[in-house]
């Protein structure tokens, strides 16, 4: 019918639960919306608001700031009502002081409620940390700590990458062993992806090594037949070895794994030119299969690191380079040793050298496209090994004073982390890291 409005069910069914609501009202009626969303951006009044002011004369309307507090008896819940007695900004002060004395004597609940409101006051401050933030005070417990991360201790690339993140990652994964749960899911998840890619290029690369096979262009056919058939054996029982369901796309899957293996050695090849090193060791251990653990001199004392290194590769000089492969694409590079956040490519150096090898390179390279990154080759290596020793000793030394504090190395786009499997149960703010961690960096820069 032209011309004639028509309205949708869902529209009527709005408009009467809006008439329901307002005609309960039996002495006052307040009509309220947001005016801002979480993310400061202005919101209109709904249309039933609208036609509340077409409809009536004139009303009341009051604009509330965003740290507005209601007066006691203005409060419409306890948690408002919490607010209201507890906030400098309340209204009705007198009032709100009285009730709040009044409950402090009669009440232990609401004594126990302000004792934890002040706690998480302190957590959202610039207040040092203390033992409601992961400094622990009890003189047991830093005894037990002391010993447990003593000279004994095996430490290891992925302790100090945590303690690098956070010192309460560290906390929940190595004392607490916290681990996040994930729901199951068809196919492969990334760390069964990462073990398939390692285990795939181990046996490939240890091929090469037997065969003295450098990856060069010369030799490029041969290194990708090689690691079709490595890859096609590997993959045929992969889904039972690693224990996951295959999906309908298990075969393009296994199409994209060996397309990425051979764009890998591709890559390789076009990097190392004519005089390419030879592979000769994978998964070289140190702490364990009979290898010397590696001993860190410090000034909080000797330390034992374990580990085990991807690959290495030996020069015609003799000297060696060490390669470890990252699953990810994410660039990894020198700042991140330089500012603690990772430190496996200094304990791997150190490893080698340990042994016996004359390590004149090493860097990540990303099995999704190839690229390599964080090379020693290119860094200051004396600037870059003793940062990375000064943070290993820094948090060796947070470790045995039992100081866990929540406080990430690292702020960016609103998260302490690009991801973190405890972020659920992070006790300081996001915006309060923000402040302590710009706080920190304006202190740093004034001295």
């Amino acid at each position: 019918m032209a011309g004639v409005p028509l309205v949708s069910l869902q529209t009527r069914e709005e408009t009467t639960l809006f008439y329901e609501a307002v005609t309960l009202a039996r002495k006052k009626l307040y009509l309220s919306y947001p005016t801002f969303d979480d993310k400061a951006n202005p919101l209109y009044p709904s249309p039933y608001i609208q036609s509340v002011r077409q409809v009536l004369d004139p009303i009341p309307q009051e604009i509330l700031s965003l740290n507005y507090v209601p007066a006691p008896n203005e409060s419409a819940s306890l948690s408002e009502l919490a607010v209201s007695l507890t906030s400098p900004n309340a209204r009705d002060t007198a009032s709100a002081v009285a009730l709040n004395q009044a409950l402090q004597q009669t009440s232990p609940t609401w004594r126990h409620s302000l004792f934890a409101r002040q706690v998480e006051a302190r957590r959202e401050s610039l207040m040092p940390h203390d033992e409601f933030s992961g400094v622990m005070q009890d003189a047991k417990l830093r005894a037990e700590f002391a010993a447990k991360f003593g000279a004994d201790h095996r430490w290891s690339a992925s302790q100090f990458n945590e303690w690098g993140a956070c010192g309460f990652r560290f906390f929940a994964k190595r004392l607490l062993n916290l681990e996040e749960i994930t729901e199951p899911e068809e196919g492969l998840d990334n760390l069964q992806l990462g073990s398939l890619y390692h285990e795939i290029l181990e046996q490939a690369y240890g091929e090469f090594a037997k065969r003295s096979i450098a990856v060069t262009a010369a030799a490029l056919a041969d290194a990708q037949r090689i690691m079709a058939e490595t890859a096609e054996c590997i993959l045929k029982d992969a889904p039972t070895r690693f224990a996951f369901r295959p999906t309908a796309w298990w075969s393009e899957e296994r199409g994209e794994i060996l397309r990425r293996l051979n764009a890998l050695l591709a890559a390789e090849a076009e990097r190392n030119g004519d005089n390419a090193p030879v592979p000769f060791a994978l998964e070289m251990p140190f702490g364990f299969k009979g290898k010397p653990a590696l001993n860190v001199q410090l000034p909080v004392g000797t330390i034992r690191v374990i580990g085990k290194i991807d690959r290495i590769d030996r020069v015609v000089d003799g000297t060696v380079v060490l390669i470890d492969y990252k699953t990810g694409s994410t660039p990894i590079g020198p700042a991140e040793v330089i500012q603690g956040r990772n430190l496996q490519l200094p304990i791997y150096v150190l490893a080698a050298e340990g042994q016996g090898h004359r390590v004149t390179a090493a860097f990540f390279v990303h099995i999704r496209g190839g690229k390599t990154s964080g090379n020693l080759a290119k860094v200051d290596r004396a600037g870059w090994l003793g940062s990375a020793k000064e943070h290993i000793n820094r948090y060796v030394g947070f470790a045995r004073a039992g100081n866990f504090s929540v406080e990430p190395n690292q702020f960016e786009n609103g998260t302490c982390n690009a991801y973190c499997e405890f972020a659920s149960l992070c006790r300081v703010g996001r915006w309060s890291l923000k402040n302590k961690t710009q706080a920190s960096a304006q202190k740093a820069t004034a001295d």
